[in-house]
């Protein structure tokens, strides 16, 4: 609250013998300690993101079971016949003719290639060459298991498979209205899955400029997502970080402050309009450090000279801090250099932290500021 005057006033204390220095150097040193707790805190508030990434995927991928589960149920009774034929006409674009095994002499045969072999078992699901699948539930199963295949396969076989796998998806549909609403809930909660990585990736690299189009251009539940996977890096980086280095510092460059900023709008206090609450968190959480480091950090001979004359104490800094006059205690104090008062002794120096340090009301001021009174009397 004093600035950068008080924390120069801070510094002569800390830098002076006696219980004044060890109070301060132990308050500061603890209140550092917790900086990455503090700002895991304020992030996860912010952002909405109470949950890790691997926890809200977790839950994410539950409810999309548990609606799949009911969902496709119902698709299933009150389906008709599927026509598996336009998938199969998409694996046997890729079947013949060019792609053929052709004999070798000696009545050997060259291998089939990644891609024909997962085509034809892939197609296989749906015919045995002489008969097609029919029944609803067997092409669904079929339709799984296809998609299946595309999570493991390869960039290349996935090229085949997605549009034989795509043609038996709308066959489906056709068989049956539920399973149109079925997917379209399957595909929407799979979109908010998905939405987690993006969310840590936009944490990691890119810019401003295109990380917050992206991030707008999504519905709620997917926003929700792409905030948790872009909080928990930067949750990492602060938790991880060793004791003593400013936390909140990779925070307050220009594109963290304006996705954080983008991004917070989504609650409670943090809606568009209200008080920048997030940066000013941020910015007490960056000053604490810089306290610390003015007080504890390394300081010229002509520093300490100073400090230690700050320690000269005006009667008009009581009454500035009485009125809540923070800024003008802080420059009484230092205008005190040299007027002939005469303070600076250990028990004064006790009280001063006290008060520099002060977090209480005004009665816990009073009394800080009387004991000084006392001491320089």
């Amino acid at each position: 609250a004093l600035g950068n005057p008080g924390q120069r006033m801070l510094s002569g204390v800390a830098r002076s013998p006696g219980q004044g220095r060890t109070d301060v150097v132990n308050f500061l040193e603890n209140r550092q300690a917790g900086q990455g707790r503090d700002v895991s805190g304020i992030l996860a508030d912010a952002l909405g993101a109470p949950d890790t990434s691997m926890q809200l995927d977790a839950a994410l991928r539950g409810q999309r079971k548990t609606a799949a589960d009911i969902n496709y149920g119902a698709a299933r009774g009150g389906a008709g016949a599927v026509d598996v034929g336009p998938a199969i006409s998409a694996a046997d674009e890729h079947l013949a003719p060019g792609l053929v095994p052709f004999d070798m002499p000696g009545g050997s045969q060259l291998r089939d290639d990644s891609v024909r072999g997962i085509v034809t078992r892939a197609r296989s699901l749906l015919t045995n060459g002489k008969e097609q699948l029919s029944n609803f539930d067997a092409a669904f199963a079929a339709k799984k298991e296809i998609d299946s295949m595309i999570d493991s396969a390869n960039p290349t076989q996935q090229g085949v498979l997605i549009p034989m796998r795509n043609a038996l998806d709308e066959q489906l549909a056709s068989a049956s209205p539920q399973y149109s609403k079925a997917r379209d809930v399957f595909k929407q909660q799979s979109q908010a899955i998905d939405a987690i990585p993006q969310g840590k990736i936009a944490a990691q690299r890119g810019r401003m400029e295109d990380t917050i189009p992206a991030y707008e251009s999504k519905p709620q539940d997917q926003q929700a997502a792409f905030r948790t996977g872009y909080a928990d890096p930067l949750i990492e980086q602060s938790q991880s970080s060793a004791v003593g280095v400013n936390k909140v510092r990779p925070l307050m460059a220009d594109g963290p402050q304006a996705e954080l900023g983008a991004m917070s709008q989504h609650n409670g206090p943090y809606q568009p309009g209200a008080p920048d609450i997030l940066s000013q968190r941020l910015g007490r959480e960056n000053t604490m450090f810089e306290t610390r480091a003015a007080a504890l950090g390394g300081s010229k001979t002509a520093d300490n000279l100073a400090d230690n004359a700050a320690l000269n104490i005006d009667p008009s800094l009581i009454g500035h801090l009485l009125s809540g006059n923070f800024s003008g205690a802080a420059m009484s104090g230092l205008r005190s250099v040299g007027n002939g008062l005469t303070g600076n002794t250990p028990a004064v120096r006790e009280h001063l932290a006290q008060l520099l340090l002060q977090r209480g009301g005004s009665a816990d001021l009073g009394a800080t500021l009387g004991r000084v009174s006392n001491d320089l009397a």
